[in-house]
């Protein structure tokens, strides 16, 4: 069985609420890591990833705006670097 580290990561854009927070759910309950990408670190965010920390993965979040091309390809894949790393 793999640990919480050694699980394969999803990178879910908008995850906080609405259908891509779905996806991150049902790709948290078949035992993918969740790395949401959004604008906005909220409570509606925070209320997500305690849902999906509580299936039993790991759930991080980094602010990214992907409707900015440049911010989408430079920053996020660094930010997710970043906070697997943490």
């Amino acid at each position: 069985m793999q640990s919480k580290q050694e699980k394969a990561v999803a990178v879910v854009t908008g995850a906080r609420q609405g259908i891509s927070k779905g996806i991150a759910l049902a790709l948290g309950q078949s035992g993918f890591n969740i790395v949401m990408a959004d604008v906005l670190l909220d409570n509606v965010a925070q209320q997500t990833m305690g849902e999906i920390s509580a299936l039993g993965v790991q759930c991080k979040f980094i602010q990214a705006d992907i409707a900015d091309v440049e911010s989408r390809f430079d920053t996020t894949g660094k930010n997710v670097r970043r906070v697997w790393q943490r």
